[in-house]
Formats: structure tokens, sequence, C-alpha cells
């Protein structure tokens, strides 16, 4: 979960104890709570929405080739991928 390992989850949340005390944290935990469900709720919305499921299906259906395109550019590793051209004034990169 963001790269945090279980000892820096633990430190944060000592310190959210410390600084806001337990009486406060059910409080604030609950508040927590209530946002992140009304996050789920409106994102949940915004997908039943039929315009947005149209242009998510559009964009997957351009994602492919458009993947399958930069491939060989983006990934230095394939052979037949052409070498990147220099900017003005950058040296020649040798491979």
């Amino acid at each position: 979960m963001f790269g945090l390992g279980l000892s820096e989850i633990l430190v944060i949340l000592v310190l959210i104890l410390l600084v806001v005390g337990p009486t406060k944290l059910p409080e604030i935990a609950r508040g927590l709570g209530k946002g992140m469900r009304e996050i789920r709720r409106a994102t949940r919305d915004l997908e039943s929405v039929p315009e947005i499921r149209e242009l998510r299906r559009a964009v997957d259906e351009i994602r492919s080739p458009v993947a399958d395109t930069l491939e060989p550019v983006l990934d230095p590793d394939v052979p037949d991928a052409p070498a990147p051209e220099t900017a003005p004034g950058e040296p020649e990169r040798k491979p």
C-alpha cells in the first residue's frame, strides 16, 4: 500500500494517536470512513453514466493499437526498435 511497510504504518498510527488523542480518534476514523464511502458512491454513480461507459470503451479500443505502436519505441530491449533521435545540441547516444 503506497510503498509503506508495516513498521511505517504503525509509526504513523502511533503519531496520529499522540497528536489527536484517544477520545477524538474514533470520531476522526468515522469521518474518514464516511468520506471514503461517499467517494466510492460517487465513483459508482459516474460509472453508471452511459456517456462515461461509451468513452471508456472508446479509450480501450484506442489503447491497444497505440500501445502496440509505441512498444518498440519505448522498450529499448526490442531488437527492431529504431534508435531514438537526439535533440539539437544533444550529444549522440551510442548503443
